[in-house]
C-alpha cells in the first residue's frame, strides 16, 4: 500500500512552484484540487512510476486536465507521456520486454465490462469470470516464470489497463500490467504467452 498525505502532496506543489509559479496557478486549485493531486501520483507510484522529474510530469497533467479532470483518467494519460521510463524499467538488459498477452475473448469481454462508477472504473462481470480471469492469468506467468526465468508483463489495450491491475494485484502480487500506449519504439517485445490459451512464442518488434 503507498501512502501518500495531503502534506507529501503540498511538499511536490512547493517545489514546482519555486520553478515555475505559473504551473501551479493554473492547475491547483482553478482545475484539480490538491487531493486529486494525491490520487494521481499514488496511482502512478503505486505501480512503481517515478515523479521525480516532476515539473514534467505537472506539465504534461496540465495539458491532459484540459480534457478530463478525472483522477484515474489523468493516472493513464501521465504513464503513456512517461512511457519510455516504464518500458525501460521492465526490460531486461538487450532491451527486451517479455510479455504475455489477453486473448481476443478477454480482452473483448472486459472492454464490454468496463464501467466508471462512483468507485472508480471496473469491471462488472459474474464472479465465475472473475476467478477465471484471475487464474488463468495467474497460471500464464507462472507458465513463463518457469521457461524464460523472469516475470513477463501484461499487455492490454489503455482503457482496461488500470481495472485489470487493480484487479489481478491483489491475487497477483508480482504482477506488472502495461499498456500499448505506454510502448516505445526502440525496445523489442517477445510475446511469449496469452491469458486464455496455452500458445507460447511468438516474436514481434514494436514500432510507434
Amino acid at each position: 500500500t503507498v501512502v501518500m498525505t495531503k502534506m507529501d502532496v503540498l511538499k511536490l506543489m512547493e517545489l514546482v512552484r519555486t520553478q515555475d509559479q505559473s504551473l501551479i496557478q493554473e492547475l491547483v486549485p482553478a482545475i484539480l484540487t490538491p487531493n486529486d493531486l494525491r490520487k494521481i501520483f499514488v496511482n502512478l507510484v503505486r505501480e512503481k512510476v517515478s515523479i521525480k522529474d516532476i515539473i514534467f510530469v505537472f506539465e504534461r497533467m496540465s495539458d491532459y486536465a484540459r480534457f478530463s479532470k478525472e483522477p484515474d483518467v489523468l493516472s493513464e494519460r501521465l504513464r503513456a507521456a512517461l512511457g519510455r521510463q516504464i518500458c525501460l524499467f521492465n526490460v531486461d538488459r538487450n532491451k527486451t520486454l517479455y510479455a504475455v498477452t489477453l486473448s481476443n475473448e478477454w480482452e473483448k469481454i472486459l472492454d464490454d465490462s468496463c464501467q466508471r462508477t462512483e468507485l472508480g472504473t471496473m469491471f462488472l462481470m459474474n464472479p465465475l469470470q472473475v476467478q477465471e480471469l484471475i487464474e488463468s492469468t495467474g497460471e500464464t506467468i507462472n507458465r513463463v516464470r518457469q521457461t524464460y526465468d523472469r516475470v513477463p508483463v501484461l499487455l492490454c489495450s489503455p482503457r482496461i489497463r488500470l481495472p485489470l491491475f487493480q484487479l489481478l494485484d491483489r491475487h497477483i502480487p508480482v504482477i506488472t500490467v502495461m499498456s500499448y500506449s505506454e510502448l516505445i519504439p526502440d525496445i523489442q517485445v517477445q510475446a511469449v504467452g496469452t491469458v486464455g490459451t496455452t500458445d507460447m512464442g511468438d516474436n514481434y518488434g514494436y514500432s510507434a
